[in-house]
C-alpha cells in the first residue's frame, strides 16, 4: 500500500485522513512518518487519525511491531483514532491490539467510534 493522506487543520488539531490498502508493516511506518513530519511543520501536537484503510489483518507479530513503533514515532503526539471503513473482525482485532501496544509503550492515544467522540477527548488533552 502506498497511503494516502489527505491533511487538515481544525481548532488546532491536525486531522489525516488515511486510506488506501494495506499490504505490509512499511506502509504504515512512512504513513506514521507523513503525521508526524506535518504536525512538526504546522506545530501541533493533537492529531485526529481518521482510516479508510483496507485490506488483510496484519499478523500478531506484524502488529506488535507496528504498535511498538507508532509509539517511537508518535510519541511526540496524542492521537485520537477512528475507523471510518467496514472492515472485518479480524483487522478490528489487529487494530486494537496495535493501539494497545501503543499505549503500553507510552503513545497517549485512544480509539473511537466517531469523530465527535475523538474530538471532544482531544480537547481534553491539551495542555496549558
Amino acid at each position: 500500500m502506498v497511503a494516502h493522506v489527505d491533511f487538515t487543520i481544525e481548532d488546532q488539531i491536525l486531522i489525516a485522513n488515511v486510506s488506501g490498502i494495506w499490504r505490509k508493516p512499511a506502509d504504515s511506518l512512512a504513513t506514521l512518518q507523513q503525521i508526524l513530519e506535518k504536525a512538526e511543520a504546522e506545530n501541533l501536537d493533537q492529531v485526529l487519525y481518521l482510516s479508510e484503510v483496507t485490506g488483510s489483518a496484519p499478523s500478531t507479530l506484524e502488529a506488535h511491531f507496528l504498535g511498538e513503533r507508532a509509539a517511537a514515532i508518535l510519541g511526540s503526539l496524542v492521537l485520537g483514532y477512528v475507523s471510518l471503513a467496514k472492515r472485518e473482525a479480524k483487522m478490528e482485532e489487529s487494530i486494537n491490539f496495535i493501539t494497545q501496544v501503543a499505549q503500553n509503550r507510552g503513545l497517549l492515544s485512544r480509539q473511537f467510534a466517531d469523530q465527535a467522540a475523538a474530538r471532544l477527548w482531544l480537547s481534553r488533552q491539551r495542555v496549558g
